[in-house]
């Protein structure tokens, strides 16, 4: 019981990136079925990418060193500048595209492929631990949209600035950490 515990507060600070992006696009009023398609897709990546750390870890110990902090950061600087261009020129985002669904799942699951490898270093149990991960990010991306769209309507979509400057400091923070 323990270890699930420590699994989903594990998952609980996975989810925060994927979070902070779904309540950047809640905020711009993005239709509710791209937050869903994005929490189920962000749900499955954390699901994916801890067992492809666990898998891989052999290999990434001893012959592959990938700096995963300056692709997400590169991602989330270009999403930023595509909603200031966006609120520039008063363009409502009304849908992702599925490779641009892709690339957010992707650079905010990044990080649970680094906790895959850990696992694996501890010998955990890592079909139980990515499950949780996976509905926590599911759960907490669809909060995040949630909470993003009603921050929105309340106050008239006047802080739409707001999330273009979280994607910039997610991507701050990947570059910090490279």
């Amino acid at each position: 019981m323990n270890s699930y515990l420590i699994y989903f507060f594990i998952g609980l600070s996975l989810s925060m990136d994927a979070f902070s992006v779904a309540l950047s696009l809640g905020n711009i009023s993005i239709d509710k079925k791209i937050i869903k398609t994005l929490s189920i897709t962000i749900g499955l990546f954390h699901f994916i990418m801890p067992n492809l750390g666990y898998l891989l870890t052999n290999l990434i110990k001893k012959n592959i060193f990938i700096n995963t902090n300056i692709i997400s950061a590169s991602i989330f600087f270009f999403l930023a500048i595509i909603m200031f261009k966006n609120i520039k020129e008063n363009i409502k985002i009304s849908s992702l595209s599925i490779i641009t669904i892709f690339l957010i799942s992707l650079s905010v699951s990044l990080d649970s492929f680094s906790v895959g490898i850990a696992l694996s270093l501890q010998n955990e149990n890592i079909i139980i631990a990515s499950s949780i991960f996976s509905i926590v990010s599911a759960t907490i991306t669809q909060l995040g949209g949630n909470l993003g769209e009603t921050i929105s309507a309340s106050t008239n979509n006047k802080v739409q600035l707001i999330s273009p400057i979280i994607l910039i400091l997610i991507a701050i923070k990947y570059l910090i950490s490279a």
